[in-house]
């Protein structure tokens, strides 16, 4: 009898530290969804402007090829 209160206070205590466990990872999942949106945030940021440093790269090649040709031609 003993025995089987034993094992019943240590599945209680287990099912006690599951809950807290559960609890405890639903807060952080606010924050943590918060983190992944600033992250994507950040990233969409850094990829513009990397794309606008590439398209004033291409114009300004362009506007070099430009004023070569043109110096070239009559």
């Amino acid at each position: 009898m003993e025995v089987l209160h034993t094992i019943l206070l240590v599945l209680l205590v287990m099912l006690a530290i599951f809950i807290v466990l559960r609890i405890t990872a639903r807060r952080d999942e606010p924050n943590s969804l918060l983190l992944m949106q600033q992250q994507i945030a950040d990233l969409r940021g850094e990829l513009a402007q990397r794309l606008d440093g590439s398209a004033a790269s291409v114009n300004r090649n362009l506007q070099q090829m430009h004023t070569s040709v043109a110096g070239i031609l009559p």
